[in-house]
């Protein structure tokens, strides 16, 4: 894994267990810290709700506030799937991401640079 999207990868354990000091990165880790190290294996595939995803799908999220009607949606496309295993009180956790480049939502929708490819922003 590069090294830039390592960092976003041990960022992402440190908000989700929300403790910033729990994680190591792997060239500096000290003994009471989770270790996390930079290997992944990429999938080709994934099917979620029904739907299937690989490298190279373009798909919208849809965001909803918790206190809120209102709806957000972002549109992206995976760059790559893959698993990432950690191991947490010896315990071995396989977490499945899609790292995903996001693009700019048009609410007038006048500007659709990839209408082309069945992507309406």
């Amino acid at each position: 894994m590069c090294k830039g999207h390592y960092e976003c990868l041990l960022e992402f354990y440190r908000h989700a267990y929300d403790s910033h000091n729990l994680f190591g990165h792997y060239s500096n880790c000290e003994s009471n810290q989770i270790f996390v190290n930079n290997r992944i294996e990429k999938m080709k595939w994934i099917s979620l709700l029904g739907q299937e995803y690989s490298s190279g799908s373009y798909f919208r999220a849809y965001y909803l506030e918790n206190n809120s009607e209102d709806k957000a949606s972002f549109p992206g496309c995976i760059l790559y799937l893959f698993q990432h295993l950690i191991t947490i009180n010896e315990t071995v956790i396989t977490h499945t991401f899609a790292f995903v480049e996001w693009y700019s939502s048009y609410s007038l929708g006048s500007y659709q640079p990839m209408l082309n490819e069945g992507i309406e922003l």
